[in-house]
């Protein structure tokens, strides 16, 4: 028969959350609380403050995220202010737009990915997803604030820019993210 040490968490019910710890100290397998029946395997037992829980991990998930999404804004806005003012002040090639959308996509990528399921505590496509959605947020936002300030003459220029850059991101995030942990 399994002995549980009730120092450790205190077993729940079950059925209605009742705390078994003296029920189960007396070897006892009926809850007092509502009557049922009860295995040392089927009990939940009690969370204590430093726990991880799903809530905790989105959280921290969420504040990650959160803290890249800022840092990916003001990086990808220095590159796109750059870019825009190259193409607007010389007569350079597109290429320069090609470069600044692919390398500013890798490097929003690699802020987003770098040791992600360890700020985020866990590790899940919801991470993934989020970073995903996080980069491409940030990177929308970035080209919008300096576009405040320096408009691109072109739509197409500004749908290749963020475009190449959300897939240069995306990239980057599954790769370093899904396919190195195979």
């Amino acid at each position: 028969m399994p002995v549980l040490n009730a120092r450790l968490r205190h077993p729940l019910c079950p059925g209605c959350g009742y705390d078994l710890v003296a029920t189960v100290q007396a070897g006892r397998r009926r809850c007092p609380e509502c009557g049922d029946e009860f295995e040392l395997d089927e009990l939940r037992h009690q969370v204590r403050p430093g726990d991880w829980t799903l809530l905790v991990g989105l959280r921290m998930t969420a504040r990650t995220l959160a803290w890249r999404s800022a840092a990916t804004v003001i990086a990808w806005g220095a590159i796109c202010a750059l870019t825009i003012w190259l193409l607007q002040t010389y007569p350079v090639s597109g290429i320069v737009l090609w470069v600044a959308a692919v390398g500013g996509g890798c490097l929003s990528g690699f802020i987003f990915s770098r040791r992600l399921f360890e700020a985020a505590g866990f590790d899940s496509w919801i991470v993934v997803v989020g970073a995903c959605v996080g980069a491409a947020l940030a990177l929308f936002l970035g080209l919008a604030a300096v576009e405040t300030v320096l408009p691109l003459s072109s739509g197409f220029a500004r749908f290749m820019l963020l475009g190449l850059a959300v897939f240069a991101a995306w990239v980057w995030i599954v790769h370093s993210t899904v396919i190195e942990s195979l």
